[in-house]
């Protein structure tokens, strides 16, 4: 699933993540395939919501919308065809935040279940949830890019709820991470146009002087995005444990 995901093929992942069975052994890599699952929930959602389609409706696969209802099967709930983007959107995010509250439930202590579980909140509008669920999450100086991204995510739901001045000072926190530079200098960007043009035109010039991310550090949001994991041992480390004699 895991490899799917990164490799872009979400469909497919899906696909692998509802046939497959763990035993009740290994409940850690129970635990990652769960999340796994909200995460190829959460991917599927962006898809809807931005896909290169454009328009107002989004054509659900014959194979995918046949799979099942939204609890056990495909999030299309059995629907093929065109569906309006925002309705279906909203199921796929519903989905993929059952799966990380399942998660949560076996491992309260899970840092990117409650990440993702945030920024699902924060997708379906409820910012003030979010807030609650990333605040255990900042804990500056970052080590983690989960703490990163906490940051950053934490400066979105403050914009949302309109508070600007602490949604910049959380944009300017997570600026000062090269995780999250630049995503963080963008929003920044965003959050300053509307209103001072010249502080603009200073983050601008920030961001295009800014280097790009190595290939050792890329942007975390990006990573993010794209379904991969910030601790690329989830998956291997329970399984080896499970299969050790």
């Amino acid at each position: 699933m895991q490899f799917l995901l990164n490799t872009g093929r979400v469909a497919e992942a899906e696909q692998v993540g509802q046939g497959m069975r763990l035993p009740r052994q290994l409940p850690d890599l129970q635990a990652e395939h769960d999340l796994l699952r909200g995460v190829v929930r959460e991917r599927t959602a962006r898809i809807v919501t931005g896909g290169a389609s454009g328009g107002q409706t989004f054509v659900v696969p014959e194979a995918v919308g046949a799979q099942g209802a939204i609890g056990s099967g495909s999030a299309a709930g059995g629907v093929t065809g065109r569906v309006d983007r925002a309705v279906l959107a909203r199921r796929y995010w519903a989905s993929a935040a059952r799966w990380y509250e399942r998660v949560l439930d076996a491992r309260p202590s899970h840092p990117e279940a409650r990440l993702r579980l945030a920024r699902t909140w924060l997708d379906r509008g409820e910012a003030d949830r979010a807030l609650t669920m990333l605040a255990p999450l900042v804990t500056p100086p970052c080590a983690s890019s989960v703490c990163a991204l906490a940051v950053l995510f934490t400066g979105e739901a403050y914009e949302r709820r309109g508070e600007v001045g602490r949604a910049a000072e959380s944009y300017r926190a997570a600026s000062a991470d090269a995780r999250t530079r630049q995503s963080a200098v963008l929003a920044l960007l965003g959050l300053s146009l509307p209103d001072d043009a010249e502080q603009g035109l200073v983050l601008a010039r920030t961001l295009a002087g800014s280097s790009a991310p190595t290939d050792d550090l890329p942007d975390a949001w990006s990573v993010y995005v794209g379904g991969r994991r910030d601790d690329v041992e989830a998956v291997l480390g329970p399984l080896r444990r499970g299969l050790r004699p």
